[in-house]
């Protein structure tokens, strides 16, 4: 039994160490149970400038380890898709990919992550963690409510940056190449869904990483061009709804907003892009919605989303990140009116909230 475990990187020498660590460690655990197993742990790295590849290098590891640095331009699907060929071409039975930014990861992750695969439960899995309501907002406001308004899949996760995959998803999928950067994510869980493999969530409890709140503006456009393109070139047939969304509370109790300020004035560049749009030749913006307030609340930004993703859907000429590079200015404002305004709310009530959002938008685009 051959298991590959993939950590792409960028100038993450101050966490790349214990990633390591921990993937070994796992590892170790993992093959107590399974005298068979070889392992190999890959940094598949974008050119850093700083010591995270020295760093991987010099790590010791029980499990032998493999160093790969890809040259400009960067980009973490890049990193992604060499390590998919490696564990393709060298004939992997069993894939993890872990982010290197983490800080919360510890061994017992790495075997919560194969058992599904192990016990052939799963084909692909997906983690279920506790975040900060002023994280994750591409997933909270875009990824999870698009993925299970245009699939009926409940995916909380659906671009968490680590996932576990067994030979038959790595074989079969074949991830476009158009896809190098911050898109991956979403492309391999929509490629789980649309070639109807098993999926299964795990419980890792929170997830704490290096901060990546100033690349929100950078990530989210590259996001919403892969879901775009990927759901273009696929035909998926919705599974029916369930009212179980609310499974668990996915949103730490802990109120933290630390980056107030950067948010007041990430809003403040997109109400100056807002404020500057021709409308007329916004084709795909609803014309009952009007921006009021400097905020955007959950009915108008399901009639947002449900209007761009129906006419980029049906223009399948106009490209998709054109098309989302226009939709960034009314995401921000979303996410940042979600943030203020949900510092008065219990973690229940800002996960109900998201869970409220993702059904509404379903009910639309039904």
């Amino acid at each position: 039994m051959k298991i590959y475990v993939g950590t792409p990187s960028f100038n993450e020498a101050n966490t790349i160490e214990k990633v390591v660590k921990d993937i070994d460690s796992g590892l170790q655990e993992i093959k107590k149970e399974n005298n068979n197993l070889s392992a190999k742990i890959i940094n598949i790295d974008s050119d850093s400038n700083d010591k995270t590849v020295d760093l991987f290098k010099k790590t010791e590891t029980f499990f032998p380890k493999k160093s790969v640095i890809l040259k400009k331009p960067r980009g973490k699907g890049k990193n992604i898709l060499s390590f998919l060929k490696i564990a393709k071409k060298e004939g992997a039975d069993f894939c993890v990919i872990i982010d290197s930014d983490l800080r919360s990861i510890n061994p017992s992750w790495i075997k919560k992550f194969l058992d599904p695969l192990l016990r052939y439960e799963a084909d692909f899995v997906t983690p279920l963690y506790k975040r900060s309501r002023f994280e994750g907002s591409s997933t909270n406001h875009f990824a999870f409510p698009v993925l299970y308004a245009m699939t009926g899949e409940k995916i909380r996760q659906p671009i968490a940056g680590e996932f576990a995959f067994n030979s038959f998803f790595l074989k079969k999928i074949k991830p476009n190449n158009a896809i190098k950067q911050y898109g991956i994510d979403i492309h391999l869980t929509l490629s789980a869904i649309i070639n109807n493999f098993k999926i299964s969530e795990i419980n890792l409890e929170k997830k704490i990483h290096n901060k990546s709140f100033n690349k929100l503006e950078k990530m989210f456009p590259q996001i919403a061009s892969s879901l775009l393109f990927t759901l273009r070139e696929n035909k998926i047939k919705k599974r029916k709804s369930a009212n179980d969304l609310l499974h668990a509370d996915n949103i730490i109790s802990g109120i933290n907003f630390t980056h107030k300020k950067e948010a007041s004035q990430m809003r403040s560049r997109a109400l100056v892009k807002i404020k500057n749009i021709k409308y007329k030749n916004l084709k795909w913006f609803p014309k009952e919605v009007e921006i009021k307030e400097n905020a955007i609340n959950a009915k108008d930004w399901t009639t947002i989303l449900s209007s761009w993703l129906k006419y980029g859907l049906r223009e399948k000429n106009t490209d998709t990140l054109f098309l989302s590079k226009q939709l960034l200015p009314f995401f921000v404002l979303r996410a940042t009116y979600f943030w203020f305004s949900s510092e008065k709310m219990t973690s229940a009530e800002t996960e109900k909230k998201i869970i409220e959002q993702s059904t509404s938008l379903y009910e639309k685009l039904s």
